[in-house]
């Protein structure tokens, strides 16, 4: 009741005021600025480094620790949380209120850059990301199939699905994430690898080597090798069946010729010549290249002087 007596006592002061508001209030709505994503400055980068096939504790072994050593003489921090999962390093960077962002950011960069000389080998750079509002996620697509495994949604989403998102502005799409990634664990007797004085780092180059299509032995241990065939007794004549472009082959493996080496000299295909020398131990009845290799030296010895 008070609120209304002074209306009606003082009009022109209250029409005063409600013309005022008005005016100023589309005076404000027109000059204000308005952002959807507003910049928040919060004092806090993450690092998120993936790399496929290492355990939680070799994560942390190869990469969360190497990043703490180095990221300490980054300016400003204020704390440092690291978080190792399957084949992923999870660091969260804090820094004191006031820090210059942009300048901790391109430090962080460097540092995390200068990293890499000490990661394991095929290490891609990591993913450096300022906590803001332009940062979080407007939103998440789920794929999901009752005929296709996770591995071909994952295919999927890689290769078609992120590539539709690269042709809308200002829109970045992450790496999707929920398929099973493929890897092979390999462990190695330490006592077999001093017995034949190979490193870790040969062993992982000699699988490489396989995988490409080449031979996982030396051109000195193969001829050796086929010598201990040669000596374990006469040839079978299954050989007479083969091809002359199988023959072909085989002469030249004998020689030592890697796969790559003999389709370049044939001027076949990679994937035939595997064919061929399949087809060459289906019909010498062995089970390996190898054995084929020393029935063709013990019907066909080379000179002693020839090398491989």
């Amino acid at each position: 009741m008070g609120l209304i007596r002074s209306a009606l006592r003082k009009p022109i002061t209250i029409l005063v005021l409600v013309a005022g508001m008005l005016f100023f209030g589309i005076s404000a709505v027109r000059s204000i600025k308005i952002d959807i994503f507003p910049d928040m400055n919060l004092p806090v980068i993450y690092i998120s480094h993936p790399y496929g096939g290492f355990t939680p504790d070799q994560m942390e072994t190869y990469f969360g620790k190497q990043y703490v050593n180095l990221l300490l003489y980054v300016g400003g921090v204020k704390s440092i949380e690291t978080k190792n999962i399957q084949g992923l390093t999870l660091i969260k960077l804090t820094f004191y209120e006031g820090t210059n962002m942009a300048q901790a950011a391109a430090e962080v960069t460097g540092y995390t850059t200068r990293a890499q000389a000490i990661f394991p080998p095929g290490s891609q750079p990591p993913f450096i990301l300022r906590f803001d509002a332009s940062t979080l996620p407007v939103g998440q697509l789920v794929i999901s199939s009752p005929k296709r495994n996770n591995n071909e949604l994952l295919d999927l989403a890689n290769v078609y699905v992120r590539a539709q998102f690269s042709s809308i502005p200002g829109l970045v799409a992450p790496a999707p994430f929920g398929g099973n990634v493929r890897t092979v664990v390999i462990k190695a007797d330490p006592e077999l690898l001093r017995s034949h004085n190979l490193t870790p780092d040969q062993l992982v180059e000699a699988i490489r080597d396989v995988f490409r299509g080449g031979s996982p032995m030396s051109s000195h241990i193969a001829r050796k090798v086929v010598q201990h065939f040669h000596l374990l007794g006469p040839a079978s004549e299954e050989a007479d069946d083969l091809s002359e472009r199988e023959l072909q082959v085989l002469s030249l493996l004998a020689s030592g010729y890697l796969y790559k080496e003999i389709a370049d000299r044939l001027g076949i295909g990679l994937e035939t010549v595997r064919s061929h020398v399949k087809n060459i131990c289906h019909k010498m009845h062995v089970r390996s290249r190898i054995e084929a290799v020393a029935k063709h030296r013990s019907e066909f010895p080379m000179p002693r002087g020839n090398s491989a």
